[in-house]
């Protein structure tokens, strides 16, 4: 460590944000400014060329760089999986999306009907068990928000709680890639029609409470409960009366709770839907009516066709410009914004 000079942190909320998030154990940032600087520069080999000035405007604030790059860069970074650095992805099923936002990436979605393909109502009957000897087990944990009141879990060794012989038993693996295959194993279940099979899901493999997680500097691990609820929560919108763009709209939040549970990043998301779908009037006001969707920013995408439209009185972009725009404002969301999709298309 060289004896740089830095440009120290603000008291209060800079000090707080920095030693929650990025700063790893005993950290100054100076330190910080060393170790990122160093990482970003071991991806090319001329790349130490660069080191120095780097450093020295890290330090000084005169750059700074993604949070995902304060928090994870270092010597290993080339070793490190892509998603930690990247953002933002996209993704077209719930289960990679799900995958990315575990990996630390920033995620977009269009749920626009054309792409909606899977229809959740179709999910099978889901039965989240774990066993009675996990240090997290408890019986059952109130929901934040649900109308069913609590989750039951299900105790592994409860062998009539649960069918015996389920048209698939599932053991959760305790890894970022074995949460996401389980909602993957879900959701392709919903997509092949499965809804009068029993699925079993076993979530007694994840590490408890407070252990590290490895690739997270030791951060603590949120245990199986919170994945366990998420799992329950998604698994409603088979009895709810939702078109399929909603119901993928409210797993993925659920998924997306879990995130925030497994270390310092909370979930990055954008949510996207086309001005001329049918109800887009009810993904305008998604949020007013829903607060606690609070997991993704939202904006409509829009074309060069809406915004010519909307300066005509009386047409339909018109009304939803206004629509978005009361949303936005008199109803204290902020949202959803404007997405302009022809800007996104790269013409010859």
């Amino acid at each position: 460590m060289s004896n740089v000079s830095y440009r120290p942190l603000e008291n209060g909320l800079g000090t707080a944000v920095a030693k929650r998030t990025y700063l790893r154990k005993g950290e100054t940032w100076g330190d910080l400014s060393e170790r990122v600087a160093l990482g970003n520069t071991s991806l090319h080999e001329t790349g130490i060329r660069d080191y120095l000035p780097l450093q020295q405007a890290i330090a000084n604030g005169e750059i700074l760089t993604a949070g995902r790059h304060l928090q994870h860069g270092d010597i290993d970074q080339s070793k490190k999986n892509l998603e930690l650095f990247s953002n933002c992805s996209t993704a077209c099923t719930s289960f990679i999306k799900f995958l990315l936002l575990l990996n630390g990436s920033g995620v977009g979605r269009s749920y626009s009907d054309e792409l909606m393909v899977v229809d959740w109502h179709k999910m099978p009957f889901l039965y989240c068990i774990l066993s009675q000897n996990h240090p997290n087990y408890k019986s059952s944990f109130e929901y934040e928000g649900s109308g069913n009141g609590s989750v039951k879990i299900i105790a592994r060794e409860d062998l009539n709680a649960y069918p015996q012989d389920p048209d698939l038993y599932h053991e959760v693996e305790d890894s970022r890639e074995g949460w996401a295959k389980a909602l993957e194993i879900l959701e392709t279940a919903a997509f092949e029609n499965k809804e009068f099979d029993h699925y079993v899901f076993d979530f007694s493999k994840i590490r408890e409470e407070g252990k590290p997680i490895g690739g997270m500097q030791g951060r603590p691990a949120s245990g199986p409960l919170p994945l366990i609820y998420a799992f329950c929560k998604a698994s409603e919108v088979k009895y709810n009366d939702m078109p399929i763009w909603k119901q993928t709209m409210f797993v993925d939040h659920d998924m997306a709770e879990v995130v925030a549970n497994g270390g310092a990043r909370r979930s990055s998301r954008i949510c996207i839907k086309y001005w001329k779908d049918l109800d887009i009037e009810d993904f305008i006001k998604i949020k007013t009516l829903n607060p606690w969707m609070w997991s993704s920013n939202n904006s409509v995408g829009v074309d060069n066709e809406f915004w010519e439209e909307s300066k005509i009185d009386g047409t339909r972009a018109n009304y939803l410009f206004n629509l978005i725009t009361a949303s936005a404002f008199e109803a204290g969301t902020g949202e959803p914004g404007f997405l302009s999709l022809d800007h996104l298309v790269i013409k010859d």
